[in-house]
């Protein structure tokens, strides 16, 4: 049995939100996941299907 996901759309992308907002802001988590492959390019690509989710979730609450 699969296990039920109990966080709405909105939670998900607001947390998706503040990770992406942490990883460009925090000092400490900065460099960690740039050495991990997450440079600037890789957030902005990440901003970006964010907005867009964003975009097709406001779309479909019309």
């Amino acid at each position: 049995m699969g296990l039920k996901n109990t966080r709405s759309q909105t939670e998900i992308l607001e947390t998706s939100r503040i990770a992406l907002q942490n990883v460009e802001t925090n000092p400490v988590i900065k460099p960690l996941m740039e050495a991990l492959g997450y440079n600037t390019t890789k957030i902005d690509e990440g901003k970006a299907i964010l907005n867009n989710a964003k975009n097709l979730y406001n779309q479909c609450q019309e």
